[in-house]
């Protein structure tokens, strides 16, 4: 059985970085769709939650579909 490495940093640390690496090869968007499946928070993301807080549920909807159909 092969063992993994230990992490020698923080989780968050090492999330971010492993998120950065998927950015780098698969793109933003699937970046986004992964941190999603994690509920993860991403720039992209906590800019809809701004958005939200600014101008009510409704437009939080209209976003977070938005994102749905372009793959985040």
């Amino acid at each position: 059985m092969t063992r993994l490495p230990a992490i020698d940093r923080p989780p968050a640390k090492a999330l971010d970085e492993a998120l950065q690496a998927i950015g780098g090869r698969y793109g933003a968007h699937t970046t986004d769709f992964v941190a999603m499946q994690l509920e993860y928070p991403t720039e992209s993301r906590r800019a809809v939650r701004e958005r939200a807080n600014a101008f009510g549920q409704t437009a939080v909807t209209r976003s977070l579909r938005r994102l749905t159909d372009h793959g985040v």
